[in-house]
Protein backbone atom coordinates (compact mmCIF):
# COMPACT_ATOMS: atom_id res chain seq x y z
CA UNK A 1 0.00 0.00 0.00
CA UNK A 2 1.37 3.45 -0.69
CA UNK A 3 -0.38 6.56 0.21
CA UNK A 4 1.34 9.57 -1.94
CA UNK A 5 0.94 13.32 0.05
CA UNK A 6 2.11 16.33 -1.83
CA UNK A 7 2.33 20.05 -2.63
CA UNK A 8 2.26 21.29 -6.32
CA UNK A 9 2.74 25.27 -6.27
CA UNK A 10 1.30 26.53 -10.06
CA UNK A 11 3.27 30.07 -10.84
CA UNK A 12 0.89 32.79 -12.24
CA UNK A 13 0.85 32.38 -16.10
CA UNK A 14 0.01 28.56 -15.82
CA UNK A 15 2.55 26.88 -17.86
CA UNK A 16 4.91 25.83 -15.15
CA UNK A 17 4.42 24.30 -11.87
CA UNK A 18 6.96 22.81 -9.12
CA UNK A 19 5.97 19.76 -6.75
CA UNK A 20 7.38 17.94 -3.54
CA UNK A 21 5.58 14.19 -2.46
CA UNK A 22 6.36 11.98 -0.12
CA UNK A 23 4.89 8.63 0.35
CA UNK A 24 4.85 5.80 3.04
CA UNK A 25 4.98 2.38 1.90
CA UNK A 26 3.33 -0.40 3.85
CA UNK A 27 4.37 -4.08 2.39
CA UNK A 28 3.18 -7.21 3.24
CA UNK A 29 3.88 -9.66 0.12
CA UNK A 30 6.64 -11.33 0.68
CA UNK A 31 7.07 -9.50 4.31
CA UNK A 32 6.06 -6.81 6.20
CA UNK A 33 7.64 -3.80 5.69
CA UNK A 34 7.51 -0.10 6.25
CA UNK A 35 9.48 2.30 3.82
CA UNK A 36 9.27 5.96 2.65
CA UNK A 37 9.58 7.01 -1.25
CA UNK A 38 9.33 10.83 -2.47
CA UNK A 39 10.04 13.01 -5.17
CA UNK A 40 10.63 16.39 -6.22
CA UNK A 41 9.73 17.93 -9.60
CA UNK A 42 8.83 20.37 -11.90
CA UNK A 43 6.50 20.80 -15.00
CA UNK A 44 6.66 22.54 -18.52
CA UNK A 45 2.92 22.99 -20.10
CA UNK A 46 2.69 23.82 -23.61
Amino acid sequence: MRIPLGVNYTFEDGRFDVFVEIAPIFNVIPETSFGLSGGVGARFYF
